[in-house]
């Protein structure tokens, strides 16, 4: 529960700005902090409370302390001014309600319970509440805080933070002089970083390799198995997983013909398949569960919003 403390090498994010301007903020709001998997929601929110808060509770619903949390939640009738003190105390964690401490609910997807604290933590509590998880979708048929709470989208590394990340000095520079006051040297190495950008992506964890001299493909198939695996839970997961490797070409190719977005890309994708694979049995249904998926993994979003002229 503890966040412990790391002297890994952090990746500045534009998020990280956000945070303090919604600490600072009067309106005292939970936040909600969504995003696909492996853009670095919790390490930069892990980032921002070791560095803005004295007392810092972390509860991650997919390992066990987290899981024995919710299932003591289920079992109070209590207050929660008085049932988070209490449990927080018979575990020797320190905690006190004032805005030195932050609540982080990581993976708050994983059970209901716990996600309909957000309001009366808002509004009962003084500490500070984020919570964040990486398929927040499932929470959209629960009741909304609307009103204790405010939401801000993480995405993947964009091009400014991936040079800021090699150099800080030159993201200012290029924010304040742009493309076209670059001198010719100036111009060669942006365009050679923006190409390395292009190439190692934007997940956190693949730039740092990158970075490190490591093999960043290696840490780009690991993520991808991660994001594949989240298909567990569907009745055929071997078979979507193979039908997401046959559909992330095929959107690619399509949302590269057309510029402004496939509007068809459900029957588009749905046929090419099929023509790819005539052994393949798979309904408009599942190819739109694969779409969803790849929404939700930020994949199509990026692409579909991407203007190629520019």
């Amino acid at each position: 529960m503890y966040l412990e403390d790391s002297d890994e090498f952090y990746l500045a994010r534009d998020i990280d700005k956000f945070f303090i301007d919604w600490k600072n903020s009067s309106t005292h709001k939970a936040l909600k902090v969504v995003g696909a998997r492996q853009v670095g929601k919790t390490t930069s929110i892990k980032n921002f409370a070791k560095n803005n808060y004295k007392h810092i509770i972390y509860l991650d619903l997919e390992d066990i302390p987290g899981a024995a949390f919710a299932k003591y939640i289920k079992t109070c009738s209590d207050s929660v001014t008085k049932v988070l003190p209490e449990y927080f105390e018979s575990k020797g964690i320190p905690f006190t309600n004032d805005k030195d401490t932050i609540i982080i609910f990581d993976e708050i997807q994983k059970d209901e319970a716990v996600w309909k604290l957000i309001r009366p933590i808002n509004v009962y509590l003084k500490c500070d509440l984020i919570v964040t998880g990486s398929a927040l979708s499932i929470t959209d048929g629960w009741f909304q805080p609307a009103g204790n709470a405010m939401t801000v989208r993480m995405h993947t590394m964009s091009f400014l933070e991936f040079i800021e990340s090699k150099n800080p000095k030159s993201r200012h520079f290029y924010e304040s002089n742009r493309i076209f006051n670059l001198n010719e040297k100036q111009k060669i190495w942006y365009t050679r970083e923006f190409l390395n950008y292009c190439n190692v992506g934007g997940y956190p964890a693949a730039v740092k390799a990158y970075l490190e001299g490591r093999d960043y493909k290696e840490e780009l198939k690991e993520i991808l198995e991660i994001l594949k695996n989240e298909l567990t839970n569907i009745k055929d997961p071997l078979a979507m997983k193979k039908c997401i490797e046959d559909a992330y070409p095929k959107i690619i190719e399509f949302m590269v013909k057309e510029k402004k977005g496939d509007k068809n890309l459900l029957e588009h994708l749905t046929k090419s398949l099929k023509e790819n694979d005539s052994s393949l049995s798979i309904t408009k249904f599942e190819v739109n569960t694969v779409i969803r998926w790849l929404r939700e993994a930020d994949v199509i979003s990026v692409i579909d919003g991407f203007n190629l002229a520019n």
